[in-house]
């Protein structure tokens, strides 16, 4: 599960673009020669992850939710995932809740544009390429805001579960992917390993990927519209894609 455009809205309307604990504004400006750029995070209270801060509270469906959401700089993000035992997803929540209150006080009296996601381009279809190894599914989901994940819809039970677990591990890499680069190429090298382990599982049974890079823009609430990108992630089983004498 992804976090929804309805839910990622709200999270960035009522926090008015803002880092619930030190205020930062999280689109810093356009330049003369470059786009606006995005510094916040929808950090998650409790991870989907049993093993990540604060996981393994909330079923699989409710860790997308807003509920579970705070919006966060990049060091405030850090610095709460590395102390877990200092902000408690109690903590985290009330945290949220005085920000939210405290950006309704300050920027009530004038309703900013409600925050949406738009597609820049002609609308048209997303052109999926094949993903044949880890680094190329890395260079998807690595700084990526959201994600567009699909298994197989007719596949085996086995199909559609492996293929769910390594789409789940492979947004979880996308999640993380600010800190790993953060750690350096070994760290980077180890996640396409990861990533090329799955991808190696999926082979094995007959499935493959294929992915794209979607470039959005992030639009309203108080600040001037930023870039947004989008990690998209399909499934499919070998034998449902039609060569090309098949394809015409």
């Amino acid at each position: 599960m992804a976090i929804s455009d309805h839910d990622r809205k709200v999270l960035w309307a009522r926090a008015h673009n803002s880092c619930a604990i030190c205020k930062r504004i999280l689109i810093a400006d356009s330049t003369t020669t470059d786009r606006e750029s995005i510094v916040g995070d929808e950090a998650h209270i409790a991870a989907r992850s049993t093993i990540g801060p604060r996981g393994g509270v909330l079923a699989a469906d409710m860790t997308d939710s807003y509920d579970n959401l705070i919006l966060l700089c990049k060091v405030d993000h850090k610095r709460v995932d590395d102390q877990p035992q200092e902000y408690t997803a109690e903590r985290l929540r009330a945290i949220k809740a005085e920000h939210e209150r405290w950006a309704a006080d300050k920027f009530g009296a004038s309703e900013p544009e409600p925050i949406r996601i738009v597609d820049p381009s002609d609308g048209g279809a997303i052109e999926l390429a094949p993903l044949a190894n880890g680094a190329a599914i890395w260079d998807v989901v690595a700084n990526s805001q959201a994600y567009r994940l699909r298994s197989p819809e007719d596949g085996s039970d086995e199909e559609i579960d492996q293929a769910d677990t390594f789409l789940d591990l492979a947004r979880d890499w996308g999640e993380i992917s600010d800190d790993v680069i953060d750690q350096g190429m070994t760290a980077v090298r180890q996640a396409k390993r990861s990533l090329q382990d799955g991808l190696d599982g999926l082979h094995r049974i007959g499935l493959v990927v294929f992915g794209a890079r979607r470039q959005l823009v992030i639009k309203g609430g108080q600040l001037p519209p930023g870039s947004w990108c989008e990690a998209v992630l399909v499934v499919y089983r070998r034998a449902d894609i039609p060569t090309p004498a098949e394809g015409g």
